[in-house]
């Protein structure tokens, strides 16, 4: 039964295999020996069977351990086997749950980035559109104005019947070659010369260029300062109205200096 059970399990795996050629090996050697002695013991007795007894029970025995520690080795080498299988497969675990991990945080960069692009666009609309309304809204403006010029009434007409009669005549002095203005019957070197320019009265005024080099106005009838000298350059009155200069910029006055809008 013992050697049933030996080369029963001997036969699972070629190391086995090594163990029953040993224990078969030294079975036919002890059988050889013991065939092969003829001599007897004190005794009488033949000993050739008691030593193939006694061989045979010695190559069981050795048999049984050598297959005994391969089974041991195999176990040991299946274990480490498999538990290098183990890690193994968890290493491949753990890099495909990295590459999915990475694959996770690519999509959720792209997805920001294409947020990104889409609040660009989205600004970039605005503001054509933002600059189209503007646009619209000064153009509208600009119609508006013209329509308000169209509709302004012109000032009305002065009566030349009302103005006072001109009475007041502008002359240079050959000496300073300054200018003023000479009343009826005056002589000229009467007339106060206080002006580097004086042109002729229109609609009762008449404009001056004084020393400080601005130009202003003064009236028909005695010739008195009514617009101070403040402006760059300054035209004659039509209508109760002048265009004057100051910096840069034309505009219109009234009669008392003041600007028109």
């Amino acid at each position: 039964m013992t050697a049933y059970l030996f080369l029963q399990t001997s036969t699972q795996s070629s190391s086995s295999n090594i163990g029953i050629a040993i224990f078969l090996f030294l079975l036919a050697a002890v059988l050889v020996v013991a065939l092969s002695i003829k001599q007897k013991n004190p005794d009488g007795m033949n000993i050739g069977p008691a030593f193939l007894a006694g061989g045979a029970l010695i190559a069981m025995a050795l048999g049984a351990i050598f297959l005994f520690y391969q089974i041991s080795k195999e176990k040991q080498t299946n274990s480490t086997g498999k538990g290098s299988t183990i890690g193994m497969e968890a290493a491949i675990e753990s890099i495909r749950q990295e590459m999915e991990n990475a694959n996770r945080r690519l999509r959720d960069a792209l997805d920001s980035s294409q947020d990104s692009l889409n609040i660009l666009y989205l600004s970039a609309d605005s503001l054509q559109a933002a600059l189209a309304e503007s646009n619209k809204k000064v153009e509208d403006a600009n119609k508006e104005i013209a329509e308000l010029k169209k509709k302004t009434t012109a000032p009305a007409p002065v009566s030349y019947d009302q103005q006072p009669s001109i009475s007041l005549t502008p002359v240079q002095s050959p000496v300073s070659r300054m200018y003023g203005y000479r009343k009826p019957g005056q002589r000229d070197d009467q007339v106060a010369y206080a002006y580097r320019f004086a042109c002729q009265f229109s609609n009762g005024l008449a404009g001056v260029k004084c020393n400080n080099g601005k130009w202003g106005y003064v009236d028909q009838t005695l010739g008195d300062p009514v617009i101070p000298c403040q402006f760059d350059a300054a035209e004659a009155f039509e209508l109760k109205r002048a265009r004057v200069k100051a910096g840069n910029s034309w505009y219109w006055i009234d009669r008392r200096g003041i600007r028109l809008p």
